[in-house]
């Protein structure tokens, strides 16, 4: 863990503490994805757009539909690949072939870097999370 903001809190001094987010639930604590948060919100906020979230790590993209996203949004698989909080450095996938990283993201869908956001106008990795819009 890394102690990342040092405040007053209602009881008194509180710690901000950052953990690896791969091993997080391993230590009963509850894991959040604010990026993710955020630009849900900023779909949810607008009234036009009809949502369909797919919880990848429950269901995985094939690699066929990730190959797609992926050159949709003008990327390779290995920008698309997560690399904070993964082991995907260590196993040689930023330097990987397409099909090598591909069904690593298949086998190990932590391994996809998100939000990966479709709409009719394009594909986006929405990191910063304003970049939703501008396939709006």
């Amino acid at each position: 863990p890394v102690a990342i903001q040092k405040g007053k809190g209602n009881d008194g001094d509180s710690v901000v503490t950052q953990y690896d987010g791969k091993y997080i639930e391993d230590f009963g604590l509850l894991k959040m994805d604010f990026l993710g948060l955020k630009t849900l919100t900023i779909l949810e906020n607008l009234s036009q757009v009809e949502l369909m979230v797919i919880e990848y790590l429950k269901e995985p993209p094939s690699a066929a539909k990730l190959a797609q996203l992926y050159k949709d949004a003008g990327i390779s698989p290995q920008e698309g690949l997560r690399l904070r909080g993964t082991d995907a450095e260590e196993r040689g996938l930023p330097q990987a072939s397409d099909d090598e990283v591909l069904a690593a993201m298949v086998a190990d869908p932590i391994l996809i870097e998100r939000p990966l956001v479709e709409t009719e106008k394009g594909v986006r990795l929405c990191r910063p999370q304003d970049r939703v819009l501008e396939i709006l």
